[in-house]
Formats: C-alpha cells, structure tokens, sequence
C-alpha cells in the first residue's frame, strides 16, 4: 500500500467525520448526540490506525510542534490533570450517556487535530475539506428550514437536536463558506454558492431564536467588516467606503430587527426572542444563578477545579434557594452555559489558561500568518471574526460535538498551513517503504488489534447499551399507554439489557430506571402491581444506590433515592437504616437545595410524625415560597392535627403562588373555609372547580 492511497483514506475519512452532523436515530439516548459521537469515535479511531501506518512507512508525516500543536497538547493534558484530581475520575473521563462528552471524547478531537494537521498538506485538500463542512450544514439548515414550516416543534434544532448548539453549527459554517465565496479557488459559480450558503446559515441561526448566536453573528460581522477596513492591503477607498456603508446598514438593519421582535409579527416568525434582554429574563437568571456558583467553585478549587462534568456538583453545592423564583421544573446544570466560568469551575486556572492559549495561539498565528504569506488576507480576517464568534457565543452557551468539529478543523487548518508551507509532497525513504517487512507487519497488526479493542470498549459496547436504553426510555414515556403488568416486564427485561451491556454509560442507565419507578407509582399509585413493590421498586433502589456509591456527589441523585425510598415506606412500611444514612448526608451536598427537605417532610407524614413534617414544611416555604409542594405537605400535616386555620393560611397561599389542586376534597375542603371566613366569592370559585372534577 503506497502512502498516496494511505493519505486519500485518511482524506475520505476527515470528510466523512465532517459529515456526522448529519446523523442522528431515534433509536439512540439521545437520539442526535449519541450515534453522532460514538460515529465520529469510530471515524477518528481508523483515521488514527491509517495514520500510525503512513508514519511507520514515511516518518515526514510525524506530527510537527508547532505552536498551535503546543497549544491543543497544553489544553488536553489540563483536562486530563483536572479530571484525575477532581470530585469525580470517572464522570470526567467518561461522561454519560446524557452529555457523551468527557475525556475520551476530547482525546478523539485531539488526534484528529493531529492527524489531518500532519497529513492534509495541499491547500487544494483543505479547501475541499471546508467545503463538505459547509456543504453538510448547508442540508442541516435545509432540514432546519423543513423543521420551521412544516413541524410544530418550537425552536428548529435539525440534526443537532439543540436550537442553540444548530445555531452555533450554522454560524461557524457560514464563515467558512464566506471565506471560500471570497478565495479565488473554486470557480465563480461554486463562489456564488458559497455565499448563498454563508446567508443561508446566516438567516437560518436566527431562525432558532438564539440569542447568543445573534450576538456572534453581530460580533463575526463587525470583525470581519473592521478587517477589511483597517487590515486588507489590496482596497481602494471606494472598497472601504463600500464596506463601511455595508456596516452601517448592517446596524441598521440590526436595529430593524430587534424592532420588529417585539411585534405580533416578529412573534409569528418566530424571532421575538431575540429581542429580551433582560436581567429579570427567566433564561437569564438562571444562567447567572450558575455563574455564581461556578465562580464560587472556581473560589473553592482555584488551581484544577472540581474536573470537567462535574458543574453540577459546583452548581448544587452553591445553589441559591432563589432560583426556584424563576424555575422550578428544571433545576440542575450540569454545564455552566458559559465557556469561560466553565472552563474556571472545572478546570480551576491552569484549565481556564490553557483553554484561553488556545485561543489566543490561534489568534497569533492567524495574524502572523498573514504577514508572512502562509494565510490568505481573506483567510486571516475571516478566522480571526470566527474565533471572536465562537467566543461570543460560548459566553451563552457550551462546547460540544458540533462546535468543537469546526473548531478543530480550523485548528488544524493554521497548524498545517504555518507549518508545512513548503513541504506539501513529503518524502523519507524508511526501511520499511521498499517492502513490507516482519516486524513492520507485526507493529501495524498490534496497532489494529489495540485500536480495534478500542473501538470496541468506548463505542460499539456502549451504542448498544445506549441502543437498550432508548428502548427502556422509550417505554418510560409510555407508561401510562399500555398494561400495567405489560408495561412493568417489559421496563425490567429492558433496563436489564442496558445494565448488562453498559460501560461508562452504566450511571445514565440506573437514574432512568430510578425515573422510571418513581413514573410508574405516580401514574398508578396504590393500584400498581404486587410486582412493582416486591421485584421493581427493589430492583431500582439497590441499582441506583450502586450509582451512588460510584458517584456520592451527585445531590438529586440522592433526592430521588429519598422519593423511591418513601414509596417503599408507603407500600411496604420496610426500613432501611443504610438508605437513611446516605439520606442524612446528603443535604450537605447543596445545603440550600429544597428536594432533600421535602422528601424528609413527606417521611414525616408518612411515618405520622407530624409535627416534624410542619417544620419542614414552614422551613422550605420560608426558603421558596415557588416550591408548591412544601404547602401540600404543610396543608396534610397541620389538617391531620387537628389545625385547621395553619392548614388553611398553608393551602390558601400555595394556591395564590401557583399550587395546582386536583382532588375534588381538598377543593370542597377550601371553599368550605373561605365559606366560615366571609370570602363568598372565593367559596363560589372552589365549589364550582369541585363539582367540575366530580362530573
């Protein structure tokens, strides 16, 4: 095999890698991110055999340390030193099957930063490169524009499955495809359609309602306008009065849309979300509800943070109570949602410095590389308006599989370029190029056989267990469609399947089944199954107690153990003294999270221990009077000694701060207190809403 046919494989399989944004199955957890990582895994581990092959025969394909080299190596190693000191090894290394991130993932970006640096040499290669980037965003938008108009879906999200990470995907692929309309490689036409493709991504992101994605856009575009002014050498002045009037008309236009946002018709199209921005915003606050936490974390482990993956546990143990004045549904992060407090809560300031020099290499030699002819004008201003962009974006937002894709791609890109400029044909004749040699044989087949375990251990293994909890979680959606003896055998065999198969992504697995249960009584409650509390419920408490002992940190974790654990107490009156130990210390976990108090409030009424379950239920709602079901508990348990006016004052303010009432006797109980009071119309309101619910 001849090093031409090696370096067109490894070519192939980078354009086919660019391609994976395209994939996603329903029949994956989730059904976007997971086959779009466990492919690219696969795609980058050939990639890397193919590679290690073409070394062995031609050493001039060995990586070079350049710079930007330097720089990804830096930042690859502060994450695997923060990940092995922080709270969490295994979460760090490894993700889950939610997020499919972790360290293995990185590693995968940084040899295929490696590989397509060292191997891709011709500008004629890269270009072509760039353009199936663009060229599979360009379907994504298409499918997004489909999403849009034909699919009652909300905000667009395509094949990416995230409005905010499509939008992100479509702008870093727009300013490619503005950089190959401007080069002079392709022919006009192609150019013309690169440009079409650039306004296409362009007009799509906005469509997803993102806001972070309009502020890089505003952000790419002024770079990009303030290069050509001030940095491009060959204009003339009509091209920078062309330019600045393009400027100007785009803040105008800017500004014609942030109007329109707040119209009836901007709320049709879809876009009056780009016009709030507001700090009593929802979004908003409690996204600065996590970046205080992260940098309260930061504060805590200034030097490697608490290990990438572990923002959650940074964000439950600073977790302020007023959080739930704003959301309540869902309360965990476990990502900052912005790049930089991120980076600094896990990470600590070496992983904060060595992400930053990443950027900053970049910039250098973007800059650099202009003045010395190994980039294009055009090449330079456009990369540098991307890297501002990326930024941008990412202080609203997160790294992922598709933001990293174009990242590293343009890594790459500056790496080969500053390095290999005159070197686009290597040649070093090797012992082992005349002909195939024992003991190269022996080393190429040791290569396969250990990246073939490989493949194996971080990608075919787990699909499959991802594979098996899609199907457990699809049944999970499903629970109250079908047979409750059905539904309850077909959720064991299934979560069984997926524990049995599962890797890394074992964790995942076990907080479903959790979910599961816990879905189960609450749809059927006292009429489920003899199975369900003799086999089911058993079966998920002892697996989620194992992820417990795995990962000890992880706060609602433990909250919903205390929810299955009620159950249990409810159905069987069993006690466990070791599930209560791990209860008991857990709110020291986020000590102003309310999950863990309230389920030791409905213990208390469980048990009959009244007076215990007012206490807490008075202490919850002094901390979040957003926290409904603190007044419930408070209601039952002040009702069931006998206080009638306490348990009125719980119900009457939970229900004028949002607690819903579906029983037909707590609303006829209600109206019959507001009745005594003299409230008549508040009485008539209950009693209507009661006989509603008895019809």
């Amino acid at each position: 095999m001849s090093d031409n046919i090696l370096v067109n494989i490894i070519k192939w399989l980078t354009g086919a890698a660019l391609c994976v944004p395209l994939v996603f199955s329903v029949y994956f957890y989730p059904s976007h991110i997971a086959p779009q990582t466990f492919l690219f895994r696969l795609i980058v581990e050939a990639m890397l055999f193919a590679y290690l092959v073409l070394v062995l025969r031609n050493s001039a394909y060995a990586p070079k340390f350049s710079p930007m080299l330097w720089a990804v190596a830096v930042f690859i190693g502060a994450q695997a030193l923060a990940g092995a000191f922080g709270v969490d090894p295994i979460q760090s290394f490894f993700s889950d099957f939610e997020r499919h991130w972790g360290f293995v993932t990185i590693i995968h970006f940084f040899a295929f930063f490696v590989i397509v640096s060292a191997v891709v040499r011709e500008e004629r290669s890269w270009r072509w490169l760039l353009a199936v980037s663009v060229g599979a965003s360009f379907l994504s938008a298409g499918y997004g524009v489909y999403q849009f108009f034909f699919e009652d879906i909300g905000r667009i999200y395509s094949t990416i499955g995230n409005a905010g990470f499509f939008a992100t995907y479509l702008l870093l692929n727009a300013a490619l495809a503005l950089w190959l309309a401007l080069g002079a490689f392709f022919a006009r036409p192609w150019r013309f359609a690169f440009g079409g493709i650039a306004l296409v991504n362009a007009v799509v992101a906005m469509l997803t309602s993102t806001r972070a994605a309009m502020l890089a856009l505003a952000a790419g575009i002024f770079v990009i306008g303030c290069g050509y002014i001030f940095w491009y050498e060959y204009k003339t002045k009509r091209l920078k009065m062309v330019l600045a009037t393009l400027l100007v008309v785009f803040v105008l236009v800017g500004g014609a849309v942030l109007a329109l946002a707040h119209t009836g018709f901007g709320a049709k199209i879809g876009i009056s979300r780009l016009a709030i921005f507001s700090l009593s915003d929802v979004t908003t606050r409690t996204r600065l509800f996590a970046w205080q936490a992260g940098w309260k974390g930061f504060l805590d482990a200034p030097l490697l943070g608490a290990g990438p993956e572990n923002f959650k546990v940074v964000f439950n143990k600073y977790f302020d109570s007023g959080f739930y004045a704003y959301e309540i549904g869902e309360t965990e992060f476990d990502r900052a949602h912005n790049i930089f407090i991120e980076q600094l809560s896990t990470g600590g300031a070496i992983g904060f410095i060595a992400y930053g020099t990443l950027f900053a290499v970049f910039l250098y030699l973007v800059w650099s590389g202009q003045r010395t002819g190994a980039l294009s004008a055009h090449a330079s201003i456009i990369l540098a308006a991307f890297a501002v962009a990326y930024g941008v974006q990412g202080f609203f937002n997160m790294d992922t599989f598709t933001s990293f894709l174009p990242l590293f791609l343009v890594f790459g890109y500056v790496a080969a370029r500053t390095t290999h400029t005159s070197e686009e044909h290597p040649h070093v004749p090797n012992a082992a190029q005349g002909s195939l040699t024992f003991s190269f044989a022996a080393v190429a087949l040791i290569v396969f056989f250990a990246l073939a375990y490989v493949g194996w251990a971080v990608n075919i293994h787990p699909a499959r267990a991802d594979r098996a909890l899609s199907d457990a979680d699809d049944l999970r959606q499903r629970i109250g469609e079908m047979d409750q003896s059905d539904v309850l055998g077909a959720a064991t065999a299934a979560y069984r399947r997926a524990l049995d198969l599962s890797t890394y992504g074992k964790g995942t697995v076990q907080k479903s089944l959790a979910a599961y249960a816990l879905g189960f009584y609450q749809t059927f409650g006292r009429r489920s199954p003899q199975a369900f509390s003799d086999e089911f419920l058993p079966f998920s408490m002892r697996e989620l107690e194992i992820y417990i002992q795995q990962h000890p940190r992880d706060y609602l974790a433990h909250s919903t153990l205390g929810k299955l654990y009620n159950v249990q107490l409810l159905l069987t009156a069993k006690k466990d003294e070791q599930i209560e130990r791990m209860l008991a210390q857990a709110q020291t976990l986020a000590p102003e999270r309310l999950e863990m108090p309230l389920v030791f409030a409905q213990r208390a009424l469980i048990e009959g221990d009244y007076n215990a379950a007012a206490a807490h239920a008075d202490e919850g709602i002094a901390k979040s009077k957003k926290f409904l079901d603190f007044y419930r508990v408070a209601f039952i348990a002040y009702s069931l000694q006998g206080n009638e006016d306490k348990a009125f004052r719980a119900l009457d303010e939970g229900v004028h701060n949002g607690l819903s009432l579906v029983s037909e006797k707590e609303m006829g109980w209600l109206a019959q207190q507001y009745e005594r009071r003299g409230m008549e119309e508040e009485a008539e309101k209950w009693y209507a809403r009661a006989a509603e619910v008895a019809q």
